[in-house]
């Protein structure tokens, strides 16, 4: 088939009830493709209104009997610990989507396709379909700490190419792994996002200056160190308001995340904070609080997580604001520091330093609306949804998926 077929590998779905950013990502790039010469595949998720989707795109499948077939002696002829090792899981749901996933494309005859997110489905592609041409699409900078040697030997020897959403996550492997990266085998395809209708601060009552937080709320986005810096500002009397945009695991509670928004629930209690926790946002909600913020924290624990190129770091420069956030990951690729945002640079108990970046802005009108002109004016040069269709389209044709 000429078809070129892109692959969601996580249990989710395109598009994605969950509101997974990799799953927003790839709506938004092939919003701006031919339809004739794409399409998208994913889990089947019955949340799935039909109506609200192009069916002629975006396709779900199901295991049938023989896909559990398939599933069955794929148990007998690996044991437990070479299938973690062959396809980075031994989960049977996991892998029996993977096995439903590469026959379909056997059955179609795909012979070019764009996996995102799961390494392992690269292997299972490879195991049903041998001759098929598969390109990675990697979201994070994690590819150095979630791969074995071998593991990484594998993927590049299964992929024509690895897209990337930053430049960190090539530069890490190549510093990590014994087998190099090849400078022609990896492409940064930068996230992009759709233009927010801003309004002018008149439109909302609360005169407050707005901090917003948004994204899942967990301890590897650090959260806590934003309300203890919070707290550091109302000691000084600010007049400010804390916005935590999100929830646990977005629409599922998780346990872990249900129990550190326990604690960071408990601290503003006990020094008698006011926090809006928003809970759950749809993107039409969610951007009524970027309109209304005058800054976006992200406040990322650098000891425990490697961003890739988070979509609300993006999101908010697309309404205008400025941006405060760790120095981890892809960030550095989106915040020029001192330009239309500030990098936090510590490591642990960093809340002192978020507190005097948004004192900067808080106390410098100035400065301030310098950044938020240099934010949009960022945002349009770099991270559009146009502009990161293009740049994968550009990809695309480099490896000779697409007619130049």
């Amino acid at each position: 088939m000429d078809k070129i077929l892109i692959v969601y590998g996580s249990l989710n779905s395109v598009p994605s009830p969950e509101g997974a950013a990799p799953a927003k990502v790839i709506v938004d790039t092939v919003k701006h493709f031919d339809k004739e010469k794409f399409q998208v595949l994913s889990n089947f998720n019955e949340t799935l209104d039909a109506a609200t989707f192009d069916t002629t795109i975006f396709h779900h499948v199901k295991p049938t009997w023989l896909d559990k077939v398939f599933l069955f002696f794929l148990k007998i002829r690996y044991r437990y610990w070479q299938k973690k090792d062959r396809f980075i899981t031994a989960q049977e749901p996991q892998l029996l989507y993977f096995i439903t996933a590469s026959r379909y494309i056997r059955n179609k005859g795909y012979k070019k396709v764009v996996v995102h997110v799961s390494p392992g489905l690269v292997q299972m592609i490879k195991l049903f379909n041998p001759k098929c041409k598969i390109v990675f699409y990697h979201h994070g900078t994690s590819l150095h700490t979630k791969l074995s040697e071998s593991q990484w030997q594998l993927l590049l020897d299964n992929t024509i190419a690895i897209f990337g959403v930053n430049q960190a996550a090539g530069d890490l492997a190549n510093e990590h792994f014994k087998v190099k990266l090849p400078s022609k085998h990896y492409f940064k395809i930068a996230n992009g996002v759709e233009r927010i209708k801003t309004y002018t601060k008149n439109k909302y009552s609360n005169d407050s200056f707005q901090i917003l937080f948004s994204g899942r709320i967990c301890k590897e986005k650090g959260v806590l160190e934003l309300i203890k810096a919070y707290k550091i500002l109302k000691d000084k009397k600010y007049i400010i308001s804390l916005n935590v945009a999100g929830d646990v695991g977005t629409k599922r509670g998780l346990v872990a995340g249900d129990r550190y928004l326990d604690t960071c629930k408990q601290y503003v209690k006990e020094h008698n904070l006011e926090v809006n926790f928003t809970g759950f946002l749809s993107q039409n909600e969610l951007q009524k609080w970027y309109n209304k913020a005058n800054v976006l924290v992200l406040p990322t624990d650098p000891k425990l997580s490697m961003e890739g190129m988070p979509l609300s770091l993006l999101e908010a420069m697309a309404a205008g604001k400025p941006l405060i956030a760790t120095n981890v990951g892809g960030i550095p690729e989106v915040i020029q520091d001192g330009y239309n945002g500030f990098l936090i640079y510590g490591i642990e108990n960093y809340a002192e330093e978020i507190a005097e970046k948004i004192d900067k802005l808080y106390l410098d009108k100035e400065l301030e609306k310098n950044m938020v002109k240099n934010a949009s004016n960022c945002y349009e040069e770099n991270f559009t949804t146009e502009k990161m269709s293009a740049a994968f389209l550009n990809a695309l044709k480099k490896i000779g998926y697409v007619e130049r």
